[in-house]
């Protein structure tokens, strides 16, 4: 199989083409710049800060619904941006009452912790440890970036267990992550796949946010729209991937089949109840208010829209509706 290699460098462009990009940069800047300006004054004016600019994890609805018991060790991926706290409902519910090991491990660097944060050590971890988080070292690495950190990760979780086979659960960019290596390990390890709301085909908003990036260093006040979001130049580079038009993740779709030959079997589920900016100019359609449904294709792969009306994006993963399909999924008892 082929790996995966760097998109080839852009090929130089006529003057109409170049005139037609620079239209474009421009365009952006006047639609971004003065809004955000005139936005970003006010808020200062009331010297406060937005309450969606901090994390918000709601209350776990999981505690009613039955036990699992794993059949193999369970890793999630995260994604861009995720706060690694919301993987905290489901680790208590599939570690409940000594189950799985009885508690959930947070792997870094190939070692072992037990808080989301990578600060307190892992206390005696073992083979009978079942529930596992791989988190990167930076929430704003792109996915070739990530791929490196998860390998090591997840070969550090079979050494542990002593498994050759995992199941993983993506989310949302995690995907894009998990995608980059299988592509790039044969023996990759990897049994069932399960994708949750992962921009296979992009995300609108990464778009958007690239602009405000190109605004911003064209002199314009942006800084409230971006620290919303909380997105910074150092995030480009994910960004770039993320984009509709991304080169990288182009390249990375074209070889899915070979990717998908090497898991078990896989399955996405995704959210359609909120209105999200789209993939193709932006026009906004169904999706769960960051990854539009229509990105969750790919050609032979299975996609669920969940019936949640009420969770967000990073929501998804404490729903109890994907807590129950993932049982049936991964055949848990």
């Amino acid at each position: 199989m082929e790996p995966f290699r760097s998109p080839a460098p852009p090929v130089k462009k006529g003057l109409a083409a170049m005139a037609l990009a620079a239209a474009a940069r421009a365009g952006r800047a006047a639609l971004f710049g003065p809004v955000a300006q005139c936005v970003g004054k006010v808020v200062c004016g009331l010297g406060k800060t937005p309450t969606w600019c901090m994390p918000n994890i709601p209350p776990s609805e999981l505690g009613p619904l039955p036990s699992s018991t794993l059949q193999r060790p369970l890793v999630f991926v995260h994604g861009w941006h995720t706060h690694i706290e919301r993987f905290g409902a489901i680790g208590e519910k599939l570690t409940e009452k000594g189950r799985n090991g009885g508690r959930m491990g947070y792997v870094q660097q190939g070692l072992f912790f037990s808080d989301p944060h990578c600060q307190q050590p892992l206390a005696n971890p073992g083979p009978d440890t079942l529930v596992f988080v791989s988190v990167l070292t930076s929430s704003r690495m792109a996915p070739d970036e990530a791929q490196p950190e998860l390998s090591q990760n997840l070969a550090a979780i079979k050494k542990l267990t002593g498994q050759e086979v995992v199941d993983v659960t993506a989310f949302s960019m995690g995907g894009l992550a998990t995608r980059l290596f299988l592509d790039q390990n044969e023996d990759h390890g990897i049994g069932k796949l399960l994708f949750i709301a992962t921009p296979q085909q992009g995300a609108g908003l990464a778009g958007l946010s690239l602009g405000l990036l190109d605004a911003k260093a064209r002199g314009w006040d942006t800084e409230w729209l971006l620290v919303g979001k909380d997105v910074r130049e150092e995030d480009r580079r994910a960004l770039e991937w993320l984009r509709p038009s991304s080169e990288p993740r182009a390249d990375l779709n074209s070889r899915w089949p070979q990717q998908r030959e090497r898991v078990e079997a896989v399955l996405h589920l995704g959210a359609a109840s909120r209105t999200t900016v789209g993939t193709k100019f932006g026009w906004p359609g169904k999706g769960d208010g960051l990854v539009p449904l229509a990105s969750l294709a790919l050609e032979g792969l299975p996609v669920e829209v969940l019936q949640d009306q009420t969770s967000k994006h990073g929501e998804l993963i404490q729903s109890p509706e994907v807590y129950l399909r993932m049982r049936d999924y991964f055949g848990w008892s």
